[in-house]
């Protein structure tokens, strides 16, 4: 496996129709990781949801937040990395059909938003970008693999 493009990531994010988040076009706490009744942080925290976890939930713990082709996790938990690079404007130049990405840069894409993070930004399509060499507590990734005939 590897890092899937933000091409990748976003179609398997909102499938063919276009949603909002993985599961529809409604923001549902429930159907993702959030800074809820645990959470520590109180300027994040929303108390009228408790998904269960303080921080980062285990794999898998959102069912009902699955994509059309299945993935899990997609909004909240972690921001995740992708192979592109970051560019704000990338995609008001890019080919239409399966962008890869700018040939260079300085920071790489993220996408699905993270645990602390608000609906809004939790969606399919919010980006957001960082040096790769830093670490948080709210990044991490997921490999994408080719489809077997």
């Amino acid at each position: 496996g590897s890092l899937p493009t933000e091409a990748q990531w976003a179609k398997a994010c909102r499938g063919t129709d276009g949603r909002m988040w993985p599961w529809g076009n409604r923001y549902e706490a429930n159907r993702a990781s959030s800074c809820e009744a645990q959470c520590p942080i109180e300027r994040w925290k929303d108390d009228r949801f408790d998904d269960g976890y303080a921080f980062t939930a285990p794999v898998g713990s959102f069912p009902d937040g699955a994509s059309p082709y299945g993935a899990l996790d997609m909004a909240g938990n972690l921001w995740e990395w992708v192979a592109d690079w970051y560019t704000e404007d990338y995609y008001e130049r890019s080919p239409y059909e399966n962008p890869s990405g700018p040939d260079w840069g300085t920071v790489r894409a993220m996408r699905g938003g993270s645990w602390y993070d608000t609906g809004v930004w939790k969606t399919c399509t919010v980006r957001h970008q960082n040096p790769a060499t830093d670490l948080y507590d709210d990044v991490g990734f997921r490999c994408a693999m080719p489809v077997q005939p």
